[in-house]
Parts: C-alpha cells; structure tokens; sequence
C-alpha cells in the first residue's frame, strides 16, 4: 500500500505547515509525515487518574464523533514532568500507542523502536521508527519541547 500525504514544510520554531504548490493545489508525497505529526502531536483527552480536574483534560473535539477511535496522544501530559527514566519510559509508550492505529489501519507493519531522550537544558527529543508495508524503515526525528522539563 502506497502512503499519498500532504507535503509538510518545517517552518522556524518547528512548527510544520502543508506545501502549496505554484497551482495553488497542495503538494503530495508518498510517506504518511501528516499522520504521524496529528498522531503525535493532538492533544488525546486525559482520564481521571491521569489529570483529576476535567476542564484540564484537554483532547480533540473530533474524538468525541468517533467511537472506538481516538486520535492524538497523551505526550502533552509530560511536558513539565521531570524527565525521569521512568518518565522517558512513559513517554515512549504514549508515541507509540499514538501511533499504533497505523499498524491498525494497515499503513505499516509494525512500529519499531521508539527513543525519547533528553537534551541541553530541559529539552526532549523522540525517535521514532515506522516500518511500511513497503517494507522501507524510515526514521523521523522530532522535538518534542524544550527548556519545559527539569532533567534528573
């Protein structure tokens, strides 16, 4: 199965915009970079246990039209976490039950190793590896926050 997203362009600060091309049509390429990005970065709405007051519990209103599926992921609950190992572990598990529904829908095979680390004065990266049913690897390097987390 092939993968046709919408072409992301990284803009300064790192936020990620879609390419428009000179048609005014936007710009396709054949990865799933769109998928992984909402995955990863949309707010999945927190339970009870995980925020106790529910207005804090953020989440993507379009959750609440799709039973049995839930987009997003719950990284945003570590944002001022002290990046533990135990932390960092936690983190690895929500990439990679964010992105699990890829391997669901049948756009991969399997989601591969998944590295969160710490870097310079409180940052955090995640890596994160996603095998095709093309059977191509293919690495993404994303940052998840920085100076946010207070390193142990």
């Amino acid at each position: 199965m092939r993968g046709i997203d919408a072409a992301l362009v990284e803009l300064e600060g790192g936020a990620f915009d879609i390419q428009i091309g000179f048609d005014g049509d936007i710009q396709t390429e054949d990865f799933f970079d769109s998928a992984i990005v909402v995955s990863l970065f949309s707010d999945r709405r927190a339970n009870e246990a995980e925020v106790s007051e529910s207005s804090r519990r953020r989440g993507w209103i379009g959750n609440e039209y799709t039973p049995g599926f839930e987009m997003g992921s719950k990284l945003w609950i570590f944002e001022q976490s002290r990046l533990t190992r135990t932390v960092i572990g936690e983190l690895e598990n929500a990439a990679r039950a964010a992105l699990q529904w890829l391997v669901d829908e049948g756009f991969a095979v399997s989601i591969g190793e998944i590295t969160a680390r710490p870097f310079g004065n409180g940052g955090l990266a995640l890596e994160v590896e996603i095998f095709r049913t093309t059977s191509i690897v293919t690495r993404r390097y994303f940052e998840l926050w920085q100076n946010t987390g207070v390193t142990a």
